[in-house]
């Protein structure tokens, strides 16, 4: 056997997110079910597929009739007249008619959607630094009416703005709000 001959014998499992499992005693019993290197399980059951994580805990309805990972987040999960981007969480990222478009766009598709999580995360990011700087010029001060109601606009920006950010916020903009957190607790 050669050497790019090894290569391929080797990477070859890796080109398969998932294979087939009859073991592991805690998933509920399924018709079928897929191990996947991600820790969830492609599972059928009535000709229905879905998505569950080791727990056994139904991450994805048993409701498609195909489910695929696309990358180890990313689903392609199929009905008779749709399919949906999903993320392993559950999460629907987008909806189209014909797998095929979705797995060639997927890529494209995703960074839009991460993008689009992104900017909102940064708009809860401006908001709440907003809060905590009005707070802090104000630390030790009297608030006068009309400096509580300005800081209870602000405050309810950042909840307006947690409310309709989606997705995850990007690790440095987890460790700007825990930072601010932790500002916005001194200022008082």
């Amino acid at each position: 056997m050669s050497i790019k001959d090894a290569r391929i014998f080797f990477l070859l499992p890796l080109l398969f997110s998932c294979s087939q499992n009859r073991g592991k005693d805690d998933i509920p019993a399924f018709e079928e079910k897929w191990s996947c290197f991600n820790g969830c399980y492609i599972v059928r059951q009535e000709g229905k597929y879905g998505l569950v994580n080791e727990e056994g805990s139904i991450l994805l309805p048993l409701s498609y009739t195909s489910v695929e990972f696309l990358d180890n987040d990313i689903l392609l999960a199929c009905t008779e007249n749709t399919c949906h981007l999903i993320e392993r969480s559950g999460r629907n990222l987008f909806r189209g008619e014909s797998p095929d478009s979705l797995r060639a766009h997927y890529g494209e598709i995703v960074e839009q959607i991460h993008e689009t999580d992104r900017l909102s995360w940064e708009k809860v990011v401006e908001n709440y630094s907003k809060l905590c700087r009005e707070s802090k010029s104000r630390r030790g001060k009297r608030l006068s009416r009309t400096d509580f109601a300005s800081l209870q606009m602000l405050s309810e920006a950042v909840h307006q703005s947690l409310e309709a950010a989606s997705g995850k916020p990007t690790p440095s903009q987890k460790a700007r709000l825990e930072q601010l957190s932790i500002d916005y607790r001194r200022a008082f």
